[in-house]
């Protein structure tokens, strides 16, 4: 699911692309780029090279007349529908794939918005531009136009519904007025909104009851029991500085929170980077773990999954490569729920890119093992094509935990 949380993923997409542009020029087959973090020195990693396949290409980007499509989220349980949002024409254009129908544009390409979650049902939320505002959108069961979610009294005109439960009843999103949740009525239609309080939402519960996202630079949990109350997730291990924290996605049990932080370099103490976590929920406490990266740990994590018996988070991480930069690849992550275990060491997605870009990012995985993410074609940030991997049935743990 796509989360709000731009204020820690998209400083570290920036600095990703910005290192892309800069490296363009390598003639590594790979597309090897510089790593701002690694350039300048900062905590060691240790991730393994074996590699998860490519399933398929979900969409050719000539035959939509797109420049690039990013998929944002995928349906958490069969992971037979995708949506995102291309670079398409004059602006972006809401992006759907269905396993039963391909990929499309919403409204033939005529709709300007971004696509954030879908629900098993179809369900999908975003937001729309109208007359000049963004406004944010349902699309009940995911068949017809986008309709216009009702804002709160005194709301500015702009909004963004951002998670969507994955029955397709309750909807997270933003207004001006802070965080809200639109509720499905027995018409069809969505009462509301309620305000929540400071968050940015990422996801929402299957009895919306709670969101987990973001507040100013903290991950956070909202509950509602009776009214909502609000924990902020614990950002640091043992005290060492943090400039902030992302909270991305919660598994369906709920006692795996996926996310990132932002830690200031050793070498360089001015300038940020950002490195994947998980938040374990041992007894009644959130215990942050910081995931393992390659040669640094530098990376974000995306989403997360329950998977036969084991835990899953997707995401991306970077690659060293001496002398030529590093990749920024998508990875996966698992845990067995052994409480004294760590998550394993990252497992690269294999990217098949004909134009010599090697780099990619995961953007969401289903219980089913479906991983979606996307390819990069070049280094333009708006280049790349949405792509899918399938976990094996037991999900992998190269190099032990």
């Amino acid at each position: 699911m796509t989360s709000n949380a731009e204020s820690i993923a998209l400083r570290f997409i920036g600095l990703a692309l910005a290192a892309m542009v800069a490296g363009c020029g390598s003639d590594s087959a790979t597309g090897t780029m510089e790593s701002p973090a690694l350039a300048k020195g900062g905590k060691p990693g240790g991730g393994t090279t074996t590699t998860i396949p490519q399933e398929m290409k979900l969409s050719n980007l000539r035959d939509l007349k797109c420049s690039g499509i990013m998929p944002t989220a995928i349906s958490r349980v069969a992971g037979d529908r995708v949506v995102g949002y291309g670079w398409c024409g004059s602006g972006t254009q809401l992006f759907t794939w269905t396993e039963a129908a391909g990929p499309a544009l919403v409204g033939g390409g005529s709709t300007e918005g971004m696509a954030n979650d879908v629900a098993g049902d179809g369900t999908l939320v975003g937001h729309v531009r109208v007359s000049g505002n963004l406004r944010p959108f349902v699309i009940p069961g995911g068949s017809g136009p986008p309709v216009l979610l009702p804002m709160l009294p005194g709301d500015g005109p702009n909004g963004d519904a951002t998670a969507v439960s994955d029955d397709g009843r309750y909807l997270a999103g933003t207004t001006s007025s802070g965080g809200v949740l639109w509720t499905r009525q027995s018409d069809g239609t969505y009462s509301g909104p309620e305000l929540i309080g400071s968050v940015g939402p990422s996801a929402v519960s299957l009895d919306g009851q709670v969101v987990i996202g973001t507040s100013g630079d903290r991950a956070v949990r909202w509950v509602k029991q009776g009214s909502w109350s609000v924990t902020y997730l614990k950002q640091d291990v043992a005290g060492e500085p943090v400039y902030g924290s992302s909270a991305e996605a919660v598994n369906a049990r709920g006692d795996v929170i996926a996310g990132s932080r932002a830690l200031p370099l050793d070498a360089d103490p001015g300038t940020q980077y950002s490195e994947p976590v998980v938040w374990r929920l041992v007894g009644t406490e959130w215990v942050l773990e910081p995931l393992r990266g390659f040669t640094f740990s530098e990376g974000g994590s995306q989403d997360v999954v329950d998977y036969h018996g084991s835990v899953v988070v997707v995401g991306e991480a970077w690659e060293d490569d001496p002398g030529k930069g590093g990749v920024l690849w998508p990875v996966v992550w698992t845990w067995d729920r052994t409480p004294a275990k760590a998550f394993c060491l990252p497992q690269r997605l294999a990217i098949i890119s004909k134009q010599g870009w090697g780099g990619g990012s995961a953007a969401g995985v289903s219980e089913s093992g479906r991983i979606v993410g996307r390819a990069w074609t070049s280094s333009v940030s708006n280049s790349g094509y949405p792509v899918t991997w399938r976990l094996p049935a037991t999900a992998p743990c190269p190099g032990g935990s």
